[in-house]
């Protein structure tokens, strides 16, 4: 079996039940025209390349300050993670630094996927934001708690906010992070909830996400999906 790479883009599927581990990572890469060119050489590599077994799809997010990259591979578990590390995705970013040298990579953060909420099951995101939550020590019961806190505040919104589609929150193996997969319409729509006069994110009805015990620091970064990669069989 070997590489697809979706043209034109299709909107992964972070829902899949199968999926038992979620593998997260950063490049830096400084520029935009690195940024694309990181891309197009990662297309190139995986191309025609025998597939990983275990690994659902990989997805890359290009940042929207145009300094990074966000890989985001879905797995059926940590094994087969681990063994395609060194036969399939070490060899293929060497591949990637012959084009590309220079990319600083982050150690990768692994989650599962813990809830979902979409909006509309059609809608292609524009603009993908990731939202990371930390806490000061590890404890997957909080990280339960407080994802199912944040849909709390969210359901008793009176109003949704304008060109959501989605929110995808993955609890991290090691207890100490939360991070929420956020799918919108465009930049713009963001932008507009968390700057506008309804300030999503904001006033008394967040508060208790906000001051989560625990909690020490949250941070979010725009992207926009670069590359979809998935076997030949996968939709």
């Amino acid at each position: 079996m070997t590489s697809k790479v979706e043209q034109p883009i299709t909107r992964p599927n972070l829902m899949r039940p199968e999926c038992g581990l979620v593998a997260v990572s950063e490049w830096t890469v400084e520029t935009p025209e690195r940024q694309r060119a990181t891309v197009d050489a990662f297309a190139a590599a995986w191309a025609n390349a025998p597939w990983p077994q275990g690994l659902l799809t990989c997805s890359l997010l290009c940042g929207n300050d145009g300094r990074s990259i966000v890989i985001y591979g879905q797995w059926t578990n940590e094994e087969s993670y681990r063994s395609g590390l060194e036969t399939h995705l070490r060899p293929r970013a060497a591949l990637v630094d012959q084009k590309v040298p220079g990319i600083v990579r982050s150690a990768p953060d692994f989650y599962r996927l813990h809830r979902s909420r979409l909006r509309d099951t059609a809608a292609f995101p524009g603009c993908i934001v990731l939202i990371t939550f930390e806490f000061e020590s590890p404890d997957h019961e909080r990280q339960k708690q407080f994802i199912s806190n944040v849909f709390r505040v969210i359901d008793g919104m009176p109003v949704q906010a304008e060109g959501a589609i989605g929110g995808h929150f993955h609890a991290s193996m090691d207890g100490l992070r939360v991070l929420n997969f956020a799918e919108w319409a465009n930049e713009a729509s963001h932008r507009q909830a968390i700057e506008g006069p309804s300030r999503l994110g904001s006033g008394p009805d967040w508060e208790s996400v906000r001051k989560f015990p625990g909690l020490h620091a949250s941070h979010f970064q725009r992207f926009t999906l670069g590359l979809n990669l998935a076997p030949p069989s996968q939709d």
